[in-house]
């Protein structure tokens, strides 16, 4: 096993570029098709948190108290990602990454189904908020093996030379499943009654959202072994100790590089995307109609944008995409936090804007998934995405909005410094010429 001094990528592939075979596409397909599901799953409940939190919580009528309870739901399912994600990915490096896939997307169905069952704090009392807690706990676990398990096993099915493409496809995937929880929510903010929302239309979506999974198990149950775990397995490359000693011990630098990305992807998303809807209506004053469709069309430019990033990767290196969609990124949200409330025609275009340049971190599972050999990638992946996601994507709620209310502009300021960090590691990877993968 390498030292691991630096992360195991290139700035530039010289490999061909290959044309993807029809067993790919495939691939591609039903691992970002289920990844989608997945995440519509995960993300149902940060849309519909403040109509949870008065259903599952005693009331005290302080909007304080709402807004913390508001965030416990949406911080439950992103502080047991490192455990949920490094266990799970231990024994996927262990025993095969299908068999783990398979699990994560049948835990996140479990725990939809559990989350659309569960009774109100009016019927069961105390019981109400701990059983939808533990729901969120499980879908963390669930979301914590699945987004890395994706990426690697992409990573190890298609082509080296496309594989800049097929991870900006996967991210297209897990952009498009919050995009239809952003939509389910709208379409019930415009149909439905309050009270029949509350009562039956949030069920609903997350009895679809169980049903969804349920098509995405079956889909993937076509799925083979990865033809790189079968290898190992035939060589007897599998590593026999603990795959995390491995990692910690002689890939520390690959891990600093992974978790900082990780930081620009889950921070930039969760900024644009899923703290979009309360912040348009809490400190713009938009309804919460049009805050939901200003955030499905930036959602929606991110979820076009992550693939042709992906392609540029393959052609350009990560330095240079990583570079010009980070001064890309901070411009864009410059103008939407300064121009935001001038029309709802420069909310919803500087929506598209904004979302499509988030898009940059449509390269960022392929550093991952290059910076780790093989014999420990699921753990190295897992351990740098869900360390970095738990913090700074369960944090950056509280942070921000903290922020907010001092300076309508925090947003923006946050999202400069996301962009800056971004310029700089793609100008690390640019200059040094790290080594190639193994």
């Amino acid at each position: 096993m390498a030292n691991g001094s630096a992360p195991v990528l290139t700035d530039r592939s010289k490999d061909t570029i290959e044309r993807l075979e029809p067993r790919h596409r495939a691939v591609i397909f039903v691992t970002s098709l289920g990844g989608a599901m997945v995440y519509f799953d995960f993300v149902l409940l940060a849309f519909y948190s403040p109509m949870l939190a008065k259903i599952f919580f005693p009331s005290s009528g302080s909007l304080t108290s709402v807004t913390y309870q508001v965030w416990v739901l949406f911080a439950a399912g992103y502080v047991v990602r490192p455990l949920g994600g490094i266990v799970l990915a231990n024994f996927g490096d262990l025993f095969g990454r299908r068999r783990i896939y398979m699990f994560s997307i049948i835990l996140m169905t479990f725990s939809t189904f559990g989350i659309a069952l569960a009774p109100t704090y009016e019927s069961v009392g105390v019981i109400a908020p701990i059983s939808l807690v533990a729901f969120r706990f499980m879908q963390g676990i669930a979301i914590g093996g699945e987004v890395p398990g994706g990426w690697t096993f992409i990573s190890e099915h298609v082509p080296r030379s496309r594989l800049g493409l097929a991870c900006g496809l996967l991210c297209s995937g897990l952009s498009f499943g919050i995009l239809t929880g952003c939509v389910s929510a709208l379409a019930l903010e415009m149909l439905a009654g309050p009270q029949w929302a509350e009562a039956y239309g949030w069920r609903l979506c997350f009895l679809l959202g169980g049903l969804f999974g349920l098509l995405a198990i079956r889909a993937r149950k076509y799925l083979q072994e990865t033809p790189v775990f079968r290898e190992m397995m035939a060589k007897r490359q599998l590593v026999p100790v603990l795959p995390l000693g491995i990692v910690l011990r002689e890939f520390r630098p690959s891990l600093v590089i992974c978790m900082l990305l990780t930081w620009v992807l889950s921070a930039g998303i969760v900024t644009t995307t899923l703290l979009s809807v309360n912040f348009l209506r809490l400190f713009v004053g938009y309804s919460a109609s049009e805050a939901l469709f200003a955030t499905a069309i930036s959602t929606l430019g991110l979820t076009i944008s992550t693939a042709p990033v992906g392609a540029l990767v393959d052609r350009y290196g990560t330095g240079p995409v990583f570079i010009v969609g980070g001064i890309c990124l901070s411009v864009s949200a410059l103008l939407f936090y300064k121009l935001v409330d001038v029309s709802l025609l420069h909310l919803y275009v500087l929506s598209a804007v904004l979302g499509s340049f988030v898009g940059v971190v449509g390269a960022v599972p392929y550093v991952m998934v290059r910076s780790f050999p093989s014999q420990v990638r699921f753990t190295g992946v897992s351990f740098a995405y869900n360390c970095a996601y738990a913090i700074f994507g369960g944090l950056t709620p509280f942070a921000v909005d903290g922020l907010v209310q001092i300076d309508r502009m925090a947003y923006a300021y946050y999202l400069c410094f996301l962009s800056c960090l971004s310029i700089a590691i793609g100008y690390y990877i640019w200059r040094k010429g790290l080594a190639d993968e193994r």
